[in-house]
């Protein structure tokens, strides 16, 4: 009889701790769910910056008169925008490197206009194509 209750006490006293666990198993499941969804939320808020970067150029690229400088500012910023975050999923990431790749080659372009050379005149025509060459890869490439 005393066997049997030291057998229940013990498997109580065994359940007890087996349920702790499972209590600091699941709050702990909870935290790294918290987490993720923060960092998804960031993700997807950067997104939506990068997204409304996107639209500002792309119109601004439509105004005939945007300068080389402005243009090298925008660049900027949305490269800015493609640096990858702590909670990027490994496509998110290879998306946002392809797409730093593309601003870093629009930018070496743009600087090289820069330089000198060229009258005034082609100098503005190979900033016309420039902005055609970004804005098409706007519209096409980047969706």
């Amino acid at each position: 009889m005393k066997h049997n209750l030291i057998l229940a006490a013990l498997s109580c006293a065994l359940a007890g701790c087996t349920l702790r666990q499972m209590e600091r198993d699941l709050d702990a499941d909870r935290q790294r769910v918290q987490a993720k969804e923060a960092a998804l939320g960031s993700a997807q808020q950067q997104q939506a910056a990068l997204e409304a970067e996107r639209k500002r150029l792309a119109a601004a690229l439509e105004d005939q008169n945007l300068s080389a400088a402005a243009l090298h500012e925008q660049l900027s910023r949305m490269q800015a925008g493609t640096r990858p975050a702590p909670g990027d999923s490994p496509e998110l990431k290879q998306r946002k490197q392809q797409l730093g790749l593309k601003l870093q080659h629009y930018q070496s372009r743009l600087a090289a206009l820069q330089q000198g050379g060229p009258t005034l005149a082609e100098k503005q025509q190979r900033l016309d194509r420039l902005k055609a060459d970004i804005r098409q890869q706007l519209v096409f490439g980047l969706n």
